[in-house]
């Protein structure tokens, strides 16, 4: 387990002084009282306001509403979960008996604001902003989610300017290796329909594929 504590060490670019942090946060409350919710309730904080003064400061020609949406896409469920899996945390993870080894997307999306909250106590601002910078904006991870939701924007916009209705249904599928989304996209009397980790994942390969018919 100690060397895989380092390695998540390494991938997050910061050593912790107080090693215990990190173990706190990998626990979840299945384990029992001693577990990662408060730290997932800080980190939830920090990371919002992390990002939200690197979008203020970078996107100056962005309004308030612009500002939001790319906030709130790159602190979804989806996004995180995806940091997870670069994190290796699934691997990481301490569960309770009660769940037999299983780990949700939800729970892994807990554990990487339970990490930014546990990098906050050991090392400030100055190294939860370090972290964040490091498994969010380095790679192609935050492009990746901005394109996601501007597909979904795209749809949305096309059919308010054209006064179209649009609908989503999704639907989680089981797979041999876990479980995957399927989303169907209707508008007017168009239909696509995607695939992916999550429903938003789902939700945008629809409306990539829909988009092309709309303005080829």
């Amino acid at each position: 387990m100690e060397i895989k504590m380092m390695r998540l060490e390494e991938l997050l670019g910061y050593k912790f002084s107080n090693i215990s942090l990190l173990e706190l946060a990998l626990r979840h409350r299945s384990v029992g009282s001693e577990n990662n919710e408060r730290l997932e309730f800080l980190g939830d904080s920090v990371l919002s306001f992390i990002v939200s003064r690197k979008l203020f400061l970078e996107g100056l020609k962005d309004d308030e509403a612009t500002l939001t949406r790319k906030r709130s896409v790159l602190t979804d469920r989806t996004t995180l979960r995806k940091v997870a899996e670069r994190l290796g945390l699934k691997e990481l993870v301490m569960v309770g008996d009660s769940l037999q080894g299983r780990t949700s997307q939800k729970m892994l999306a807990d554990v990487v604001e339970a990490i930014i909250g546990a990098v906050y106590l050991d090392g400030g601002v100055e190294g939860a902003e370090r972290v964040i910078s490091k498994i969010l904006f380095e790679g192609d991870l935050a492009a990746e989610a901005l394109e996601r939701q501007d597909w979904i924007s795209m749809v949305k916009e096309w059919s308010d300017q054209q006064r179209v209705q649009y609908r989503y249904v999704t639907f989680e599928e089981d797979a041999e290796d876990g479980k995957y989304f399927q989303a169907w996209l209707t508008v007017g009397d168009l239909t696509e329909t995607g695939t992916g980790g999550t429903k938003k994942e789902a939700m945008a390969s629809a409306a990539k594929k829909m988009m092309a018919k709309l303005s080829p």
